[in-house]
């Protein structure tokens, strides 16, 4: 089962074959249309030749970013920027992100990350953007850490995140994790769980920062939430 904006991405958008800049053939989005000139075929031409700072560009857009069906947010340098500062990476350690998806919301953040590692998982083979050595297709019940190791993952990133129990897996799996970003809809709130909740506060994190309404970052429905273990 995939998280909501993935299948809804799914439902409206066909799947063909393209040779890949990064070797063998992956499965990239073309509008239903056949349009030749949408945004994510231009953005998809330009991570084929490397140019992350033009794409960069485009949703850098004022007075308001283009949107995109390649991800579940727009990925603004804005956002990008608030979410890097919720990681607080030090250097050589490991951002998790949970359901990537695509990968173009973590391709772009990794461009913001050069003291730290980005690593997508999903259970659907649809990534896009990541390298190889930066994505992991994994089965519903296959332990993560079994394939990435533990030890180097230092915090863990969800953009709209599929099912609640997922983050106190992750936990689980990854206890050196420290901080936590979690990004999706308000009333989708993982903590609004209270089992997990519960199960998020005995492991001693707090919630550190919130950013909502904020049209130019983020949608009216969605939120920003940043955890910070304390201890």
């Amino acid at each position: 089962m995939l998280r909501t904006c993935t299948t809804l991405l799914l439902n409206t958008l066909t799947l063909i074959p393209y040779p890949s800049a990064l070797g063998g053939s992956l499965h990239l989005y073309l509008n239903s249309s056949g349009s030749a000139t949408s945004l994510a075929d231009h953005v998809r031409a330009l991570h084929k030749e490397g140019h992350v700072e033009e794409i960069l560009d485009i949703f850098a857009a004022v007075p308001r970013p283009p949107q995109t069906t390649l991800c579940c947010v727009n990925p603004t340098p804005a956002l990008l920027i608030h979410v890097k500062n919720g990681l607080v990476l030090q250097g050589g350690e490991t951002v998790l992100s949970i359901g990537s998806g695509s990968g173009l919301f973590e391709y772009l953040l990794q461009s913001k990350l050069p003291n730290g590692k980005l690593v997508g998982v999903d259970v659907a083979p649809i990534n896009l953007f990541l390298a190889p050595s930066s994505f992991e297709c994994i089965h519903p019940d296959e332990q993560v850490s079994a394939r990435l190791g533990s030890e180097n993952v230092v915090a863990l990133l969800s953009v709209y995140l599929r099912r609640p129990q997922l983050l106190q897996d992750y936990l689980h799996q990854f206890p050196k994790v420290s901080r936590i970003v979690l990004i999706g809809p308000r009333n989708e709130d993982p903590l609004l769980h209270k089992d997990v909740a519960n199960f998020v506060a005995a492991r001693g994190f707090t919630r550190t920062s919130v950013l909502v309404d904020m049209p130019l970052i983020l949608a009216h429905w969605d939120m920003l939430q940043v955890l910070e273990k304390v201890e």
